[in-house]
């Protein structure tokens, strides 16, 4: 910036000397008249070239945000995010995943999802933690949970969905029921039923992460609850 600005009084003292140098000198207001056009013309350039530098940066920052691989995490009660199936011994299974995003221009490579951590804490459990979770359709053919994907990709404005945490619900409840929690390479992961706060992340190789919190919770009639409360 301060480059255009010693041009512009470089170029007006230059005027000024070279007006008073001829013979006979210039009148003093032909030569105001004529510097200060001069100056006038050449800071209105300056206000355009800054103006023109200003567009193109916000142009690039825009085109940066559209091709910048970004993730984000969502979930709603609806779709994919909470799937219910009848069971043979009567009742349902109640399915709750989370939902990931891409919302840039370019593919996310590398994706993770892991629990983290989770609240309060069951010792047995937390010594497992984290522990990666299983993306909706990845079916090894060995059908074995040691053997689901390490990492996938998703696509510019693609969606993949991650299994979380499912429960059978039965009337009447059993005593010995459980809700238990998609993790590899232990399968399904039984925990007692109770109220549990969550923490969930994903990473990747080309892109900044997101986290999520969420509650999980049975009531009185035995089904099974999840709610986003944090979304980063």
């Amino acid at each position: 910036m301060w480059g255009p600005v010693v041009a512009v009084i470089a170029g007006v003292v230059g005027f000024i000397l070279w007006a008073k140098s001829t013979t006979p000198p210039m009148p003093i207001w032909t030569i105001i008249t004529i510097g200060g056009g001069i100056l006038l013309f050449l800071v209105a350039n300056i206000f355009t070239f800054k103006n023109m530098e200003d567009q193109r940066d916000e142009k690039q920052r825009q085109l940066k945000q559209v091709l910048e691989p970004k993730l984000e995490m969502f979930f709603g009660h609806c779709g994919s995010c909470e799937q219910t199936m009848q069971i043979e011994q009567g009742g349902v299974r109640r399915l709750f995943r989370v939902g990931i995003e891409n919302k840039a221009g370019a593919t996310v490579e590398g994706v993770q999802v892991k629990l983290e951590s989770i609240e309060p804490s069951n010792s047995e459990f937390n010594q497992r933690l984290p522990a990666q979770l299983h993306r909706m359709h990845d079916s090894p053919s060995s059908n074995q949970p040691g053997d689901w994907e390490d990492r996938f990709d998703v696509h510019p404005r693609d969606k993949e969905y991650i299994d979380v945490v499912e429960k059978c619900e039965k009337q009447p409840r059993d005593s010995d029921e459980v809700m238990k929690f998609w993790l590899k390479p232990f399968g399904l992961y039984s925990v007692p039923c109770g109220h549990y706060t969550i923490t969930l992340a994903a990473h990747a190789h080309n892109s900044v992460g997101c986290t999520g919190r969420f509650t999980i919770d049975v009531d009185e009639q035995g089904h099974l609850h999840f709610e986003q409360t944090s979304l980063s």
